[in-house]
């Protein structure tokens, strides 16, 4: 008789959990909810004002362009990247900015990123100025 009750009560505590379980697999929370918008400076012409960041959680500015000494190629239109972070900030989105792509003027970047990493002093230099880059622009991340 004991050890019935014993596994009964195994058994309602399995089901309890498996219920709690699959009750929060069914309910997501809308703070984790991501709506990304990408948006390449190189490519668009968009008025920023016509940009609807108000319906994005999330901005990736692409791309930032590594050099194999660990610097970075200039924005061709850094005024459009803060433009774009002041209205996503006042929508309450974040911006990230996108580091390297497949290709720079017809270039592939992969080598690009293979002598950086290959040394210790430009792998050191990359990091600081993405992050100069970041605080520069008051971006969110990378």
């Amino acid at each position: 008789m004991k050890r019935s009750w014993v596994i009964s009560i195994i058994a309602a505590f399995a089901f309890i959990m498996l219920f709690n379980t699959a009750n929060s697999w069914a309910k997501t929370p809308e703070e984790s909810f991501k709506v990304v918008g990408y948006y390449s400076g190189s490519l668009f012409d968009e008025p920023i004002d016509k940009l609807q960041t108000d319906k994005l959680t999330h901005v990736i500015y692409a791309f930032l362009i590594p050099q194999e000494n660990g610097t970075l190629v200039e924005l061709e239109k850094p005024e459009q990247l803060r433009q774009i972070v002041t209205k996503a900030h006042n929508d309450g989105a974040k911006v990230y900015i996108a580091v390297g792509g497949w290709s720079y003027q017809n270039k592939p970047l992969q080598p690009v990123f293979e002598t950086v990493a290959a040394s210790d002093e430009n792998r050191k230099l990359l990091i600081e100025n993405i992050c100069r880059f970041v605080t520069e622009y008051d971006l969110d991340g990378v």
